[in-house]
């Protein structure tokens, strides 16, 4: 990680991490749209086709408790294709 850090600094891009602890729902999805809310970001994707499901789902419900505006890429589990959803 502190490689991909460096990197991250060398060319000038910010990192943010919010860790939350998966395996309270509630808790993950308060802490997921606060950092949203707060957020200085207008435009979202969210890729949902990689990482842990659970933590997918809570993203997923952060923004539709937020009922923000974003665009939603889903892969197939075998890889045959993508579903994209656009902004509403």
């Amino acid at each position: 990680m502190t490689f991909f850090n460096n990197l991250l600094k060398e060319v000038s891009v910010q990192l943010n991490i919010l860790e939350i602890n998966y395996l309270d729902y509630v808790s993950s999805v308060s802490s997921i749209s606060k950092w949203i809310k707060s957020s200085k970001y207008t435009s979202f994707v969210l890729s949902l086709s990689s990482g842990m499901r659970i933590v997918n789902l809570e993203i997923l419900s952060a923004f539709l408790i937020l009922d923000l505006n974003a665009e939603i890429e889903a892969e197939a589990e075998s890889l045959r294709g993508s579903s994209f959803l656009e902004n509403r």
